[in-house]
């Protein structure tokens, strides 16, 4: 089997299951765990916009295989650089969403809590995928490191649009809180230090997928 047809596989299991994950979480009976909302709400969580990147991702690189393939009759080709660093984005998007469950919030609230409902495919499954389906993507060249820094884009403006609610609405209190992670249970400079602390988390995971990508190739 090629790498072309493994990415296919890959990337219709990500996007079929994102498609999953989004009709549990709009249906509140079925989406059980913490982190989660009452349907459209989920939206304020990056877990759920990451994964919503990603399964966009999926979809356009779906697109462009079959139209490669309806044009050339062949799988033998590779990806162009822009599509290599927009697949590099959204798989360090949901990278963080693994690495921030898995290591930070896992441990506070408890693992079992966190990959249930939508969230077993959005906190686990899907980042999985979207990890492996960059490391084996087919590439024509390796584009350089300096483009690395573009990953830290989505947890930037998130990061950004969570401290600004905040700092303009106030925490609030819970259920009603606006700092639904708890970045702000240690006060504000902590937060703001797990702010950057997300964006190095993006930046490293972008790193170490350029690096053994590079070796993979």
């Amino acid at each position: 089997m090629k790498k072309i047809h493994i990415t296919l596989l890959l990337n219709t299991i990500a996007f079929i299951l994102v498609l999953v994950g989004v009709y549990i979480m709009l249906h509140p009976a079925k989406n059980k765990g913490l982190l989660t909302s009452s349907g459209f709400a989920n939206l304020k969580y990056f877990t759920v916009l990451s994964n919503l990147l990603y399964g966009a991702a999926a979809f356009f690189t779906i697109l462009y295989i079959l139209m490669k393939y309806a044009k050339t009759k062949t799988f033998t080709f590779s990806f162009p650089l822009w599509f290599q660093v927009a697949k590099l984005v959204s798989a360090t998007a949901v990278g963080v969403t693994f690495l921030v469950i898995a290591a930070f919030l896992g441990p506070i609230y408890g693992h079992a809590s966190m990959y249930q409902g939508s969230n077993l495919y959005f906190h686990l499954i899907v980042p999985l995928l979207a990890l492996a389906d960059f490391l084996i993507m087919e590439a024509g060249s390796t584009f350089t490191f300096r483009y690395i820094w573009l990953s830290i884009i989505p947890t930037l403006i998130y990061g950004i649009c969570y401290l600004a609610n905040i700092l303009i609405n106030g925490v609030g209190t819970w259920p009603d809180t606006n700092d639904w992670y708890g970045f702000m249970n240690w006060g504000l400079p902590v937060g703001i230090v797990i702010f950057f602390m997300n964006n190095l988390m993006s930046f490293g995971i972008a790193a170490l997928l350029w690096k053994f990508r590079r070796k993979s190739a």
